[in-house]
C-alpha cells in the first residue's frame, strides 16, 4: 500500500491575475537565495498578507503543497 506524502514548494509569482511564477524553490531560503533577499522577508510578507496588515492584502510569494506517493520521491 502507497503512503502519502507532502512536500512543498515555494514560488515567486507575478501579482497580476495570471500569477506567472518568476521563481521556484524547494524551501523558503532557497528562494530567498535565488532572490537575493532573506528568507524572514518572504516569512514576514506572507505574515502580514494573511493578517491584511497595511499594504499588504497581497503578497506575490507561495507556498504550494503537493501530495506525492512513495514512489514519487
Amino acid at each position: 500500500m502507497k503512503r502519502k506524502k507532502e512536500r512543498n514548494v515555494w514560488m515567486k509569482v507575478t501579482l497580476d491575475e495570471c500569477e506567472l511564477p518568476l521563481a521556484i524553490a524547494d524551501t523558503r531560503v532557497e528562494l530567498a537565495e535565488i532572490l537575493g533577499i532573506t528568507s524572514k522577508t518572504i516569512y514576514s510578507s506572507m505574515s502580514h498578507a494573511k493578517k491584511k496588515w497595511g499594504n499588504h492584502k497581497r503578497t506575490p510569494y507561495r507556498k504550494i503543497r503537493i501530495k506525492l506517493d512513495d514512489d514519487d520521491e
